[in-house]
């Protein structure tokens, strides 16, 4: 069959100070006006529950302007306000006044503070159902399915690898792309761009792999690792752990090692140097931006722990 590919990427919430406020908008704009047409590939997106009303409707002006085909997923207020904290996870009802808890590390403590927010987490920002429904749409339209984040960027020497590595992948579903992050979107456009893609992979999907995303995790708790995890690709990731209160597992996959590693892709500018060149930092910024994005989300609705 003819390797023909459709590409979605999910544009959602910003969250500073993980990102800069308008990253979203600014950088689906550099896609839109400086991204080369890609042989081979129709390109497609997925409006993922923004919350601001204005930003919604940029985004979605910005994509008709460009005469660009996506799919909606809207914010509901009443949908959200009916989510609660979760605190069934821990061991006891009152775990943040136990012992066990005093003595984790500041860390850990943070990890389990997070944890209480997970379902507001999987609304607000529904990164795994996003990309799951890139790929139930998608295997409908092309041999192969790119399920990607929105600031995901290709220049025309990384399309030109992956076509060049997709033709040796009779027997492969999966194509893993490792990322390259950039501190200016600029630098893309020269020629003598030169790749450093060591950052977590995007993955593209022959239409006939079997597995999908677990719609339980989390934005920013392994929600895209632990399909690494299944279909067994390596990498820094495989020191990860769950926390203790996840209760949660993985299975291999029956297509565990049906991959391949080919060309790159480029993470564009968050707007945040620092989250650019530090992974621990970036993980901080992010906890804190989402905690910030839905305390500030509840107050302005009036939501109330239940």
């Amino acid at each position: 069959m003819f390797n023909n590919f459709i590409l979605y990427r999910i544009l959602g919430n910003d969250l500073p100070p993980r990102h800069r406020l308008s990253q979203t908008l600014e950088n689906l704009q550099f896609i839109l006006e400086y991204e080369p047409c890609l042989s081979a590939c129709e390109k497609r997106w997925i409006v993922n529950r923004i919350v601001n009303e204005e930003e919604e409707k940029a985004a979605i002006t910005l994509l008709e302007n460009y005469h660009q085909k996506y799919i909606h997923i809207p914010f509901i207020k009443q949908e959200y306000s009916s989510i609660d904290f979760d605190f069934q996870c821990f061991s006891q009802s009152d775990y943040f006044h136990t012992e066990e808890y005093q003595q984790l590390s500041e860390e850990m403590q943070a990890r389990a503070i997070d944890r209480t927010y997970h379902d507001k987490i999987l609304y607000t920002m529904n990164i795994n159902a996003c990309r799951n429904a890139a790929l139930q749409e998608g295997r409908s339209l092309a041999k192969w399915v790119m399920p990607w984040d929105g600031n995901c960027f290709l220049t025309e020497s990384a399309w030109e690898q992956i076509l060049k590595g997709v033709e040796t992948c009779e027997k492969i579903k999966y194509l893993v792309i490792p990322m390259t992050r950039v501190v200016n979107n600029q630098d893309l456009l020269r020629q003598n761009f030169e790749p450093y893609p060591v950052e977590e992979p995007q993955i593209i999907f022959r239409q006939d792999a079997r597995e999908e995303f677990n719609e339980m995790l989390r934005y920013g708790h392994y929600s895209k690792i632990e399909l690494l995890w299944r279909i067994r690709v390596p990498g820094y990731w495989d020191a990860w752990q769950w926390d203790p209160w996840d209760n949660l597992d993985w299975q291999e996959s029956p297509e565990a090692g049906k991959f391949k590693s080919v060309g790159w892709v480029a993470r564009l500018f968050s707007g945040v140097k620092e989250c650019e060149q530090d992974a621990k930092n970036r993980a901080q910024l992010r906890r804190q931006g989402i905690r910030n994005f839905l305390d500030n989300l509840d107050d302005e609705l009036g939501v109330s722990a239940k």
